[in-house]
């Protein structure tokens, strides 16, 4: 009986870890690939387990004479061993030439910002209304995140814009994890709950997620904070809205009447697989979503089953119930109810609400995270992205996660590797804007520099220690691209650091 359920279990354990190791390495390219998604979004965050799973059963499959399941469960181990490699390895970010200015300290020490200095819980202010808009009997509603007490402020503000596809969740969904580890580093987060489509389009999306960042420097002094340092945050969709409200603050086009001469200009802006192209979204959507036949026999259903289930998996407010809004209707049909049209018809609007078309010299710093392998929004739309702020002169970070898919950050963030590998990206990120570059200093070096008739040097702005020699076989930067300033503890002045809108 005993061998019988060891034998039982190795070969369990050996083709799941087989079969999610597998799906680590495996790109969705195909309509009928999409029938993996869910199990290839949940195949990433539980990887350290299906590692530990694989290698369980390679070892109950030796020891029960199992000889294909010892196999197996060594290859699915195998394989999300070199996923964990390949993902932690990712501590460093491709970075513009204009962030070597930022001063993103590594985030250590006590009293840094940039780490979660206490287990204490923070203090958290439920429903808040931020702004009442004409014509709808309730205000709009948002949570703050405080600092718990004892932890001094750092000075950021987050305005955070959840992921909703444009149609669904609220604020409160899959993201109290991340908004404990902010407000335990000093950071004050503001949780919005924007309205959706069909109520509004796009243009009224962006006109809440504007009003947000107005109230937000309107009583940013009321929780600690100061109104020059907002940071816009956000998240699939909600990371198109923050890089639209942060690239294009009153466009004529995009600003609602009540915000016109608010500011609502941002220190910072942070994009987690974000929508920087329409068009690409557009081209993306249209190569593998099936079509509307086929979505509402079949991929409908289990759809709208999955959204319901999801939302009791993850502590948060729950999305159950949220799913009505995408019954009935075709991938089509959610375009034309956020753009007014397919983007092929509307090329002016599709423009309008494609952060990449916004792009200039005075965009605030920018960090952008991406899953290469990411089924919804492709990669190479943040790649371009990142080319065109670098090409700016926009101080700019950009991290790639390796065959990583969507929401990544939302899935068991606590245990998922790619989740901690971007958290602690977005830490040196804040770390350096809360700590704004000492530029009477460098100013002062450079212009020693240039009466004593040398270049001006790459100076620090504040005491550091010396740095290690690196080893033979560190890699020399990408020519046009410098090592992330975030994985090194100083400031290197430049002769752009005076002119950044910090």
């Amino acid at each position: 009986m005993i061998p019988t359920l060891i034998r039982t279990l190795a070969w369990a354990l050996a083709f799941i870890s087989l079969g999610l190791g597998s799906l680590l390495w495996y790109r969705i390219r195909s309509r009928w690939g999409l029938v993996l998604w869910p199990l290839k979004m949940l195949a990433g965050p539980l990887a350290a387990f299906t590692a530990v799973g694989g290698g369980l059963g390679a070892l109950l499959g030796g020891a029960a004479g199992a000889g294909c399941a010892a196999a197996a469960g060594a290859a699915g181990a195998a394989l999300s061993l070199a996923y964990l490699w390949r993902v932690t390895r990712c501590t460093r970010a491709m970075a513009s030439p204009a962030l070597a200015g930022v001063p993103a300290r590594r985030a250590s020490g006590r009293g840094a910002p940039g780490r979660a200095r206490t287990r204490a819980r923070p203090r958290w202010e439920r429903d808040v209304p931020f702004w009442s808009v004409a014509g709808r009997s309730q205000p709009l509603l948002c949570d703050i995140w405080r600092p718990p007490e004892g932890v001094p402020n750092s000075g950021l503000a987050l305005v955070y814009f959840h992921s909703s596809s444009w149609h669904l969740a609220d604020k409160d969904v899959w993201t109290r994890p991340l908004f404990r580890r902010l407000a335990g580093q000093g950071h004050v987060v503001m949780d919005v709950g924007y309205r959706l489509c069909p109520e509004v389009d796009l243009r009224g999306m962006l006109g809440d997620a504007q009003r947000a960042i107005a109230w937000m420097k309107a009583n940013a002094a009321r929780y600690g904070a100061d109104p020059a340092r907002v940071v816009a945050m956000g998240a699939s969709a909600g990371g198109q809205l923050a890089l639209l409200a942060a690239y294009a603050p009153q466009h004529p086009a995009l600003t609602p009447p009540d915000l016109a001469g608010a500011d609502t200009s941002v220190c910072g802006a942070v994009s987690y697989y974000g929508v920087a192209d329409m068009g690409a979204f557009w081209a993306r959507a249209e190569a593998l979503l099936p079509g509307s036949e086929v979505l509402s026999r079949w991929a409908q259903p289990w759809l709208l089953w999955l959204v319901e289930r999801a939302g009791r998996l993850v502590p948060g407010r729950p999305i159950a119930g949220q799913a009505w809004k995408l019954a009935g209707m075709s991938y089509t049909g959610m375009m034309e109810s956020l753009l007014g049209g397919l983007p092929e018809r509307v090329p002016l609007m599709c423009a309008l609400a494609s952060p990449i078309a916004h792009v200039g010299p005075l965009c605030p710093p920018t960090l952008l995270v991406h899953g290469e392998h990411d089924t919804a929004v492709p990669a190479d739309a943040t790649r371009a992205l990142y080319d065109r702020l670098v090409a700016a002169g926009v101080p700019a970070s950009l991290v790639i996660l390796p065959q990583t898919d969507h929401i990544f950050d939302l899935l068991l963030p606590q245990v998922s590797p790619p989740a901690r590998v971007a958290w602690a990206h977005l830490d040196r990120f804040l770390a350096g804007l809360a700590q704004p570059p000492n530029t009477a200093v460098a100013q002062a070096a450079m212009t020693q520099d240039m009466l004593s008739g040398r270049p001006p040097e790459r100076r620090p702005s504040f005491p550091t220690k010396p740095r290690r020699r690196p080893s033979r076989r560190s890699k020399p930067p990408t020519q046009g691209r410098t090592a992330c300033p975030a994985c090194y503890g100083f400031f290197v002045a430049s002769p752009l650091s005076s002119s950044w809108p910090l």
